[in-house]
């Protein structure tokens, strides 16, 4: 039978579901193989990264295209051929979305993750919910839903917090993973929240570090921000200046290259 998880993820009941989804919950939802999913499709719908082909293929919107033929009222006109697709939701999708975050949803998520940061980011699902929080969802649109930064940059002060806190987390499995993919999102056309995020990351947390941390398992995020162009010139500042050649360019352009 399809997953419970899967059936909410359709096109045209995950906003529903989504609105009914409990509260209280949301910080196991997040944690959730499945259950994170909802959030995800909220934050970045219909992300390859996170669902397969195969499930595009059953949860995007299904259309199909009709044609009924009017005969004409007077005689000697000509039949009118109407065309319409079924399927296809009468409200925008964004416009749906943006009113599910502001009808409370967001303010729970941002909670969880403003309270339980460094847990989340230790963790397979939830540290993939912490990414797109932070990037700030597909195309800005947590910034263009509430209209500010605010409710990213909590977000960015949680996890900043928490990494400053335990400079471990840099190198631990998941962690260092979410936080390279921030960092690489930097450099993309609607990344102003990573942009903002990789900034405070290295002003706050990795400056004078570099060269130390190229070498440990936080390598990923060195390289990742030694070809971002927010901060990349002063990490390979750091890195020249402890005896990289290049700065460290040649050896993060290799690594990031790696999937």
């Amino acid at each position: 039978p399809t997953p419970r998880w899967l059936r909410a993820t359709n096109h045209r009941i995950i906003y529903p579901t989504a609105r009914r989804l409990p509260q209280s919950d949301i910080d196991d939802i997040i944690a959730d193989k499945h259950g994170h999913k909802v959030l995800l499709q909220l934050l970045c719908p219909f992300s390859p990264r996170y669902f397969t082909p195969e499930l595009l293929a059953i949860i995007k919107p299904r259309t199909i295209e009709t044609s009924k033929r009017i005969e004409p009222e007077n005689e000697g006109e000509e039949a009118t051929i109407l065309e319409t697709q079924l399927g296809l939701s009468k409200k925008d999708d964004l416009l749906r979305r943006q009113e599910l975050l502001k009808d409370g949803l967001w303010k729970s998520i941002s909670t969880v993750l403003e309270e339980s940061a460094a847990d989340l980011l230790n963790k397979q699902f939830a540290s993939d919910v912490v990414v797109e929080a932070c990037i700030g969802g597909d195309d800005d649109v947590l910034e263009k839903t509430f209209g500010n930064a605010d409710s990213v940059n909590a977000v960015h002060d949680a996890v900043i917090g928490a990494i400053s806190s335990d400079d471990g987390m840099l190198e631990s499995y998941f962690g260092s993973r979410a936080i390279r993919r921030v960092v690489l999102a930097s450099n993309g056309s609607s990344g102003s929240g990573a942009k903002r995020f990789t900034e405070r990351l290295y002003d706050e947390v990795i400056k004078g570090k570099a060269a130390k941390l190229k070498k440990t398992h936080a390598g990923k995020i060195i390289a990742a921000l030694v070809v971002c162009g927010c901060r990349g010139a002063v990490v390979k500042a750091e890195l020249k200046a402890s005896g990289d050649r290049d700065g460290g360019l040649a050896w993060a352009k290799a690594l990031v290259s790696k999937k």
